[in-house]
């Protein structure tokens, strides 16, 4: 056996490493004898030829260094030149790659037959499909693979065959899984396909929609993050999810997962539904077909891809046919809880929008305590008070004991300039729920608000400590209190106990930049400064003006020009960084 520098696939990419390897393996055949073992396939799909470059690397890159095993049955006394002439043959899988890119060979299945001429395998059926889609085979049971094709050298006096890929005939649906390999649905199984909503204009959508659902039936369309849509078929009925989520609801874990998400309640999954499958092909009626002969969509997508409110504009169309805020047949008898939960769902991930979508489905319908709060919650995101009020003071009649309720209606004071009002408020609710983050964070509100530094600090700390899932934020958002009230030492290390957790958060990266650049560490400054220049170019002008003191204390004035100058790129027409270049 072999431990080769790069397996089969790896040497594809070069071909100068292909002679390496066979002088290689021609040494070793004389010393011992080799095992057959099969090697990785070379079967794949590339979504788009533009990155088909850096799909491969990274295809090549998980298979590096793979031994592979050979079995020589006979070899003679011309082993070692047959052994270097077979290897040798692989370089046409070279040629193939380059070639994809100028062809369009994307997803074929590439062999060597025993003839050794390199052939590519017709389209399989249903891959047109996922030309720009990156998919992933996901089986409630198990996803069956394919075998993998054997490296195998035959008897050394009769053509060898060295197989890179198999040619198959199979007629079902065929994709790969999350290793690569091709497979099919197990039984049970659905595929889920994450989506764009922004730098994609409607009717690319539409065209990506209907490609889909010329295949698949039986989908629905869901909502992640405001941006991201799923898409997944089949789609098992609503009552299914339903009960499912519930059984999932009652594990404690599980629970403070769905929590996470934004679900305070089973029901609550449905807060992120979109479309049914009727109103998908509604949505995606007259629809073109994006294929690999008419790749359309690669055609369309950079014309969009600097164009900022796609996201707003596709969540609109795709609202349009919706017949219903639920799926269809949902269970009557759990409507108005699941909208309401839906509602509430939506609010919890900063969504007042969707929240307004669901709770219009409960108009004149009977109001009980979780629809009041919903509705209250989703006044307040729009600063209308008088309806906030109304609704918080008829959930607390519903439900008297509501801490939800009496948090809403202590927030509407707040909000409101009731400020002493609405303190008393939040520490009554204290007394009966000691860690109740909501009271918490309303009162450093109010604690910040008046420039309250050490009780807003105190305040921050039990946020973090009644919070199991405290992250980056948290400690930045301390670290800013820390500097407000200064004390700079406490404030550094808030900020790094932030960036352990988030070594990208901007807010801090900056903050930080203009501490180090108080206490005149310019070229630590300078790092951090650099760090949100380069990953977070328009968020604050401030970068720039900072950047600008820091490179002339540290002797650059040249750099110093040049942030101003990539500043007013940013920032055209700032008078802070106009008047900088006027100084420089």
């Amino acid at each position: 056996m072999i431990e080769q520098r790069a397996d089969l696939a790896n040497r594809h990419g070069d071909v100068g490493a292909q002679r390496v390897l066979a002088e290689e393996l021609v040494e070793e055949l004389a010393h011992r004898a080799l095992a057959k073992r099969d090697a990785a396939a070379m079967a794949g799909r590339v979504p788009r030829v533009a990155g088909m470059q850096r799909i491969i690397h990274q295809r090549l890159e998980h298979r590096r260094r793979q031994p592979v095993e050979i079995e020589a049955r006979r070899p003679g006394d011309g082993a070692r030149h047959e052994l270097e002439r077979i290897l040798e043959q692989s370089h046409k899988g070279v040629r193939v790659l380059e070639d994809a890119r100028g062809h369009h060979l994307r997803r074929d299945l590439v062999a060597e037959q025993k003839n050794r001429q390199t052939v590519v395998a017709p389209p399989l059926r249903q891959q047109d499909l996922f030309q720009y889609l990156p998919a992933r085979l996901l089986g409630f049971d198990a996803v069956y693979g394919h075998e993998p094709a054997g490296f195998v050298i035959g008897d050394i006096d009769e053509a060898p065959r060295i197989v890179v890929a198999e040619i198959r005939d199979d007629t079902e649906s065929l994709l790969l899984d999350s290793g690569g390999q091709l497979t099919h649905a197990a039984p049970g199984g659905a595929l889920v396909q994450w989506l764009q909503a922004y730098s994609l204009y409607p009717d690319d959508l539409r065209m990506v929609l209907a490609t889909f659902l010329s295949e698949f039936h039986g989908a629905t369309l869901w909502h992640g993050d405001a941006p991201d849509l799923i898409l997944i078929a089949p789609s098992v009925p609503p009552r299914e999810i339903l009960n499912r989520t519930q059984v999932l609801d009652s594990s404690p874990a599980l629970h403070d997962e769905f929590k996470q998400l934004g679900m305070d309640e089973a029901a609550g999954l449905f807060g992120f539904y979109l479309l049914d499958d009727a109103d998908l092909r509604t949505f995606s009626s007259g629809a073109r077909i994006n294929t690999d002969d008419l790749t359309l969509l690669e055609y369309h997508a950079p014309r969009s891809l600097l164009i900022h409110g796609l996201e707003d504009k596709n969540r609109a169309a795709i609202l349009l046919p919706q017949s219903d805020a639920l799926p269809g047949n949902f269970p009557q008898d759990q409507r108005d809880a699941a909208l309401a939960a839906a509602a509430t769902t939506s609010l919890n991930v900063d969504d007042p929008d969707g929240a307004d979508h669901f709770l219009r489905a409960l108009d004149h319908r009977p109001v009980t305590a979780p629809i009041a709060i919903a509705r209250g919650r989703a006044a307040l995101a729009h600063s209308n008070f008088q309806i906030a009020y109304h609704a918080f003071d008829a959930a607390l009649v519903l439900d008297p004991n509501s801490i939800q309720a009496a948090w809403g209606r202590a927030e509407t004071d707040r909000r409101f300039g009731n400020n002493e009002k609405a303190r008393q408020a939040f520490r009554h609710i204290l007394e009966r729920d000691p860690n109740n983050l909501p009271a918490l964070e309303s009162l450093r509100h109010l604690a910040t608000d008046f420039s309250r530094w050490p009780e807003a600090e105190d305040l921050e700390r039990r946020l973090i400590a009644a919070d199991p899932h405290a992250g980056a934020a948290a400690y930045a958002q301390l670290a800013d209190t820390l500097l407000r009230a200064g004390n700079s030492e406490g404030a550094h290390k808030a900020m790094e106990d932030c960036l352990a957790r988030d070594p990208y958060n901007f807010q801090t990266h900056l903050n930080l930049g203009s501490l180090l650049r108080t206490q005149k560490k310019w070229a630590e400054a300078r790092q951090h400064l650099e760090f949100v220049r380069r990953y977070f170019p328009d968020s604050d002008v401030g970068t720039y003006t900072l950047l600008f003191e820091v490179d002339n204390a540290l002797g650059d004035p040249r750099a110093a020009a040049e942030a101003v100058r990539f500043g007013l790129r940013m920032f055209p027409g700032n008078s802070d960084l106009q008047r900088l270049t006027l100084i420089h």
